[in-house]
């Protein structure tokens, strides 16, 4: 694998873009380079920590006298065991993930940094990746190494361009359907279910009343004296009564079933258990 500085020379003879370029330096060093410098920025960056120079020698394999001299006087920025070369947004990032993590209740500050640090190590981007909003589990996904871009327009940094496939009118209208469809079904499914809930609770209501208009049916006819004084044509209509809300009953139970493939389970009334 070329290295950086590899890839400078190479852009320096037109071999590659400085997009490319950029990219791959965001890759690499994402503690130096961010998206908001600039391609002349970058370089500059680059030059000052020493990591790339204007070497005249494309075939030298190894830093020059001069750039291992200044690269000795530079912060050691590649020592990933020093805490403080840990990017400082992902190393926040990373703390709040781990101090929230009922896990770690136990541990104190140093022990959390110590944790976020070999977690950092390991992956730069490690946070992101898997504890997006300080919440472990989620994230945006690893980030590709970018190719390096070929082709008749490389130097634009795109390439060879594919013509793309417009969708034709047909197309377009059965992807419609489909979503349409797809959206119909699920009402449908939610309409159901909140027939066949409204149906159980009606259900329930006419098993109710007709307890309640048996139980005074019954306190009538076993209570002689209160039999004479009730009004025999009120006794019949309350069986009247009766008998229309058990044929309701009855044609809501076989749609329930219709519905529900099974028959809807009677609610017992436990103080007529009592009472029996």
């Amino acid at each position: 694998m070329k290295t950086i500085q590899e890839h400078y020379l190479a852009l320096k003879e037109g071999k590659t873009s400085k997009n490319y370029f950029q990219k791959l330096a965001r890759t690499l060093f994402p503690n130096l380079v961010s998206n908001q410098n600039s391609f002349n920025d970058t370089v500059k960056i680059l030059k000052n920590r020493g990591i790339i120079t204007e070497a005249a020698k494309a075939v030298e394999k190894k830093p020059s006298k001069d750039v291992m001299d200044v690269q000795a006087k530079q912060f050691n920025y590649q020592d990933k065991n020093n805490i403080d070369t840990v990017y400082g947004a992902e190393f926040l990032k990373g703390f709040y993930a781990e101090i929230k993590d009922p896990a770690n209740s136990n541990k104190t500050p140093d022990q959390i940094k110590e944790i976020v640090r070999k977690n950092l190590t390991k992956s730069a981007t490690h946070y992101t990746e898997n504890s997006a909003f300080g919440i472990k589990g989620i994230g945006y996904g690893k980030a590709e190494q970018p190719k390096e871009v070929t082709g008749k327009y490389k130097s634009s940094g795109y390439g060879d361009l594919k013509e793309s496939k417009v969708p034709t009118m047909t197309e377009l209208l059965l992807e419609g359907k489909k979503k349409t469809n797809s959206v119909e079904d699920k009402l449908a499914e939610i309409e159901e279910s909140g027939a066949i809930v409204t149906l159980e609770t009606q259900i329930e209501a006419v098993e109710e009343m007709i307890e309640s208009k048996s139980q005074r049916l019954e306190m009538i006819s076993e209570d002689d004296n209160l039999s004479e004084l009730v009004d025999k044509k009120k006794v019949k209509e309350l069986q009247k009564e009766i008998k229309i809300l058990e044929k309701r009953k009855a044609k809501m139970q076989k749609m329930y079933e219709k519905l529900t493939g099974k028959a809807k389970k009677q609610i017992v009334d436990e103080t007529s258990t009592d009472r029996d």
